[in-house]
């Protein structure tokens, strides 16, 4: 059995590379207008993971489209 600061641990390192990693990927490439979006996208596959297709792209759909007008568009400069 898996003690539960181990688990904790675990599911913490997930959560850390499902961010890090595209936002890695945007601080390489200088496109960090969407970095709003790419740790929506990660949190998206470490959450979703056990979801049906159908049922995860339900998710994504209302959660995106609550989140869209709260988080301006990359493109948006004040």
């Amino acid at each position: 059995m898996v003690s539960l600061s181990a688990f904790q641990l675990e599911v913490a390192a997930r959560a850390a590379v499902a961010i890090a990693l595209p936002l890695t990927v945007l601080v390489l490439t200088g496109q960090l207008d969407w970095a709003a979006y790419a740790a929506f996208g990660g949190m998206t596959a470490l959450l979703g993971r056990n979801e049906p297709y159908r049922v995860r792209l339900r998710t994504v759909t209302v959660a995106g489209t609550l989140c869209s007008p709260s988080s301006p568009s990359p493109s948006y400069s004040p």
